[in-house]
């Protein structure tokens, strides 16, 4: 039950923990390895969501989902966070690849292609 204890484990981790955990882990694992000399490709953390719809007698109708991919923190820059109960509450776009990107802190490091992101 190894790995029953390591879901376990994961899944009782803060938010910005487990992002920080998964970030480690995709650093050193990549999707593609044989590929490396001609295509490079990397695994990164997303989040999906959608909004409710405004519907008469509260019918259970729910917009398209969107995608984000969840920022790493940039060490490199103090962090501005908004507490644990505002997790990955701050929004951004990623200059350098145009990725939609999420993060608990108002800066982070795009998962794509680490550029630094300013969220609001």
């Amino acid at each position: 039950m190894e790995r029953q204890r390591l879901i376990e484990q994961l899944a009782g981790l803060p938010v910005d923990e487990l992002v920080a955990v998964l970030r480690d882990v995709f650093v050193a694992r990549m999707p593609f390895p044989e590929t490396e000399g001609f295509w490079r490709s990397r695994f990164f953390l997303g989040i999906a969501h959608r909004d409710p719809l405004s519907v008469p007698e509260g019918a259970a109708e729910w917009e398209t989902w969107w995608s984000d991919a969840v920022a790493y923190s940039d060490t490199t820059e103090p962090s501005i966070s908004s507490g644990p109960d505002y997790r990955l509450c701050y929004a951004g776009t990623c200059l350098g690849c145009n990725t939609s990107v999420r993060s608990s802190a108002k800066s982070g490091l795009c998962p794509v292609c680490d550029t630094v992101v300013s969220m609001s």
